[in-house]
């Protein structure tokens, strides 16, 4: 919320007339959508599902690029001054993608050679299966 307001309030202003300009009044609210809406939709997974969180970078583009459609091209039809902008399917897709290289550092790691993934990959594949007797407390039949 913080970065969108900088961007409506001093941002815009500042930069009129340069490309930069051009770049945060035209689009850079569309990268800011892209990332709040994945969190925003993780967050409410999060309520009901946490299984099925948006976390791989493919699933992020897809959910996202399908949204940016609607947005896009749906609405438009729906809403006589709404217009649609190919740019902009760029600017989500751009902010999914940061939400996803902020989630994956969030869990220790975007790159696959990660000191910190590789640890956890390894202890997986370490750890001793639970067995009936590590669940279920001694029982003694004798009585003192």
């Amino acid at each position: 919320m913080g970065a969108y307001l900088a961007n409506n309030v001093v941002l815009k202003a500042a930069l009129a007339g340069t490309a930069a300009g051009w770049l945060m009044s035209g689009h850079a609210n569309d990268y800011l959508a892209g990332v709040a809406f994945l969190a925003y939709t993780n967050l409410l997974f999060d309520g009901v599902r946490p299984s099925h969180r948006i976390v791989r970078p493919l699933t992020c583009g897809a959910y996202i690029l399908g949204c940016g459609l609607v947005w896009e091209y749906v609405v438009p039809l729906l809403i006589a001054h709404s217009i649609s902008d190919p740019w902009d399917l760029l600017a989500y897709l751009l902010g999914g993608m940061t939400y996803w290289l902020i989630e994956r550092k969030a869990q220790g790691g975007w790159w696959p050679g990660n000191p910190a993934r590789q640890r956890k990959a390894s202890q997986a594949w370490t750890r001793r299966p639970r067995r009936m007797h590590d669940l279920v407390p001694s029982v003694s039949l004798h009585h003192p």
